[in-house]
C-alpha cells in the first residue's frame, strides 16, 4: 500500500481500553505508526532476502566480490519504496540517489554499512599480513650476504696468467651468487604458497563464521527499517507525526519502571504509566505492567500491543516464568500443582499455552527431576518407570547381599570358579526379575571376563594365550610343587594330579607333560639321595680303613658292620665282602 492510501485509511483517532482507563492515540501518531508497520514489514522481507543472497555464495572470495554489490541492490530495494511512497504524496523532485545519499547523512544507513566494514576490515587485515610476510622474505632474499673476490692484476709480470685466474674466480664466485639467489627464491616460493593457504583458511573462517553473515542481516534489517525515518525527515512531518526519538524513549523506559514502586500512590503511578505510553507506545514493558495491574483486561491490552506491531508473547512467557517461580513449592505434589495454576495463569494473561514457552518448559524439567529422582534406585541406576522402580527398591538388598557374596577372581582361581560363577549368574537370573540386576548383571560379567583375562595370562609379561595352553601351563605348574621325597609322597604326588586336572579341564592323557615332571622330581630326588649316602658311606669307610691299618678296630667292631674296602654293609660271620671279595680279617 502506498503512503498517499495509508495516511488517509489512518487519520483516525482511536481509543484502547486498559486496566487503568481508556489509553487515546491521536490521528496523527496512527498515521506515524501505520508508517512505522509498513517498514517494519518491508525490513524483514528484504532483509529475509539478501539472508539467502549471501547463503548462496560458494566461498569467501565470491562473498569479497559481490557483497558490496549486493548489499547495494538490497538497500535499494527499500529506497524504492520510500520513493514510490514521495511520489504518492506529490514529492517528485527526488530519486534513489538523494534519497540514499540522506539517508546515509543522516546515519540510518550505518548499521549495514557497520556490519559491511567490519567483514572488509578483518580480509584486509589478514592480506596485509600475508602481504608483510611476502615483503620480508623477498627483503631476507635481497639484503643476503653475497660471494665476493679480489680486482683482476694490472701488473706486466705474469699478466695473462693473474688475469686468467682472476676472471675464473670472479666467474666461480657469480656462480655461486646465482645459486644462491635461486635457492633462496626457492625457499621464499615455498614460504609464499604456505603464508597464502594459511590467510586464505582465516579468510575463509571468516566468512564462515555465522556471527558474520549475522551481522549482514541484522544491519540490512534495521538499516531498510529506518528509511521510515528518511520518508518522514523528507516529507518535513517529524513534528506533526511525533516521531519517537531517544529521548522520548529514554524518559518512557525510566516512568514505566518508576510506576510500580511502592513509595508513589496507585494514582500516581497509573498517571506514569499513562505518562510512558504517551511518550513510547511501542515500550513492551508498559503493556506487562498493565496487564499485571488487572489481568482481566489482557485481551484488550494485548489486541493495543498487536496495533503498534509488538507481541507480547516473550513478555508473557516471562510474567509466566516470575507467577511460577512463586507457586513452586517443594515436592512433586507442589509442582504438579504449579503447573496446573501456571495453566489458568496463562490463559488468563491470553498466553496460549505450549511446550515452546520457556515457562512450560521449566515446569516440566522440574516435574521430570522429581520423576527421576523416583526411578533412580541404589544411588544411581534409572528404572524406565516408576512401577520398575518400586520392583527394585523390593529386590535391592537381596540383590547386593548377593552379589556381595560372589568373590572377584584372583590368579590362582581355576575352572572350578567359573563354573560356579556360571552357576550363580543363572540362579541370579531365575532369582530377581526388576530392572536392577541390569546393573549388577555387568558385574557378574565382568567377573568371568576377569577370570578369563587372568586364567590365559602366563609368564613374568602377562602373555595371553589359549585355554588349552594355560591349562597345560597350570597343570606343570601344580606338579612341579608336588612333594616326592618318600614312595608314599610320590604316590600320593600322583593322586593329587590326578584331583587337580578336573580344575584346568584336561584329561590324564592331556598331562603326560605334568606326570612326567612328577616322574623326574621323583628320579632326582633318588639319585640325589643315593649320592649323599654313598658319600657318607664312603668317608665312613675311609676311616675305618685308616683305623684298619693302624690296627685300632677290633673284631667286634668288623662284626655287623661295612666292608672296609668298598663300604657295602656286610654281616659279621662274613669272611668275604660279597660286593668287592674283599677278605676280612678272621
Amino acid at each position: 500500500m502506498l503512503l498517499k492510501q495509508l495516511i488517509d485509511e489512518n487519520s483516525l483517532d482511536l481509543q484502547f481500553e486498559t486496566s487503568i482507563g481508556v489509553f487515546e492515540l491521536s490521528k496523527e501518531r496512527n498515521v506515524y505508526n501505520a508508517i512505522r508497520k509498513k517498514y517494519l514489514g518491508l525490513a524483514d522481507d528484504v532483509s529475509n532476502q539478501f539472508s539467502e543472497r549471501l547463503n548462496k555464495y560458494g566461498d569467501h572470495q565470491e562473498a569479497i566480490n559481490s557483497l558490496q554489490n549486493d548489499m547495494e541492490e538490497y538497500l535499494n530495494k527499500g529506497i524504492e519504496v520510500v520513493k514510490d511512497d514521495l511520489l504518492s504524496c506529490g514529492i517528485f523532485d527526488i530519486d534513489n540517489e538523494s534519497i540514499h545519499g540522506n539517508a546515509k547523512e543522516l546515519k540510518l544507513l550505518d548499521a549495514v554499512y557497520g556490519a559491511s566494514e567490519n567483514f572488509f576490515s578483518q580480509i584486509m587485515k589478514v592480506q596485509h599480513d600475508l602481504n608483510q610476510e611476502v615483503a620480508a622474505r623477498e627483503a631476507r632474499k635481497d639484503n643476503r650476504a653475497r660471494w665476493q673476490g679480489g680486482t683482476i692484476s694490472s701488473g706486466n709480470e705474469g699478466f695473462v696468467e693473474s688475469y686468467i685466474d682472476d676472471a675464473s674466480a670472479q666467474l666461480e664466485i657469480g656462480a655461486r651468487n646465482v645459486i644462491e639467489g635461486v635457492g633462496h627464491s626457492l625457499i621464499n616460493m615455498v614460504g609464499n604458497s604456505i603464508s597464502q593457504s594459511a590467510a586464505t583458511n582465516k579468510m575463509k573462517a571468516i566468512w564462515d563464521d555465522k556471527k558474520t553473515r549475522d551481522a549482514l542481516v541484522v544491519g540490512m534489517r534495521e538499516s531498510i527499517f529506518k528509511l521510515h525515518q528518511i520518508l518522514i525527515y523528507l516529507l518535513k512531518k517529524e513534528d506533526e507525526w511525533k516521531v519517537r526519538d531517544i529521548n522520548s524513549v529514554e524518559k518512557a523506559r525510566r516512568f514505566a519502571e518508576n510506576s510500580t514502586n511502592p513509595v508513589l500512590g496507585k494514582e500516581q503511578g497509573e498517571q506514569l504509566l499513562r505518562d510512558a505510553w504517551a511518550l513510547d507506545a511501542y515500550n513492551e514493558k508498559i503493556y506487562g505492567y498493565l496487564i499485571e495491574i488487572n489481568p482481566d483486561y489482557s485481551e484488550s491490552i494485548t489486541k493495543m500491543a498487536e496495533h503498534f506491531g509488538l507481541d507480547l508473547t516473550d513478555l508473557k512467557d516471562k510474567m509466566a516464568i516470575n507467577f511460577l517461580k512463586k507457586n513452586l513449592g517443594r515436592s512433586e505434589e507442589d509442582a504438579w500443582e504449579a503447573k496446573k495454576l501456571l495453566g489458568a495463569y496463562c490463559e488468563k494473561i491470553c498466553l496460549p499455552y505450549s511446550e515452546r514457552l520457556k515457562s512450560a518448559s521449566m515446569i516440566d524439567e522440574i516435574i521430570k527431576k522429581f520423576d527421576l529422582e523416583y526411578r533412580m534406585v541404589d544411588g544411581d541406576f534409572e528404572c524406565s518407570t516408576r512401577e520398575e522402580a518400586d520392583k527394585a527398591r523390593e529386590e535391592e538388598k537381596k540383590i547386593v547381599q548377593f552379589i556381595n557374596g560372589i568373590q572377584p577372581p584372583t590368579e590362582e582361581s581355576l575352572l572350578d570358579y567359573e563354573k560356579g560363577l556360571l552357576n550363580k549368574l543363572e540362579e541370579f537370573n531365575q532369582t530377581f526379575t526388576s530392572e536392577l540386576k541390569r546393573k549388577y548383571l555387568v558385574v557378574l560379567d565382568r567377573y568371568l571376563k576377569e577370570f578369563n583375562a587372568k586364567y590365559c595370562s602366563v609368564g613374568m609379561f602377562g602373555k595371553m594365550v589359549d585355554r588349552k595352553t594355560a591349562s597345560s601351563i597350570k597343570a606343570t605348574q601344580y606338579a612341579k610343587k608336588l612333594d616326592v621325597s618318600t614312595e608314599e609322597a610320590y604316590m600320593q604326588a600322583l593322586e593329587y594330579l590326578k584331583r587337580f586336572l578336573p580344575f584346568v579341564g584336561l584329561r590324564e592323557d592331556e598331562a603326560e607333560e605334568a606326570f612326567l615332571i612328577v616322574e623326574n622330581n621323583r628320579n632326582k630326588f633318588l639319585d640325589n639321595n643315593s649320592q649323599s649316602i654313598l658319600g657318607k658311606v664312603s668317608k665312613l669307610s675311609s676311616k675305618m680303613m685308616s683305623r684298619i691299618k693302624k690296627g685300632d678296630v677290633k673284631k667286634e667292631e668288623m662284626e655287623g658292620s661295612f666292608c672296609p674296602n668298598c663300604g657295602a654293609k656286610i654281616k659279621k660271620d662274613w669272611m668275604f665282602c660279597t660286593k668287592c671279595g674283599y677278605r676280612m680279617n678272621p
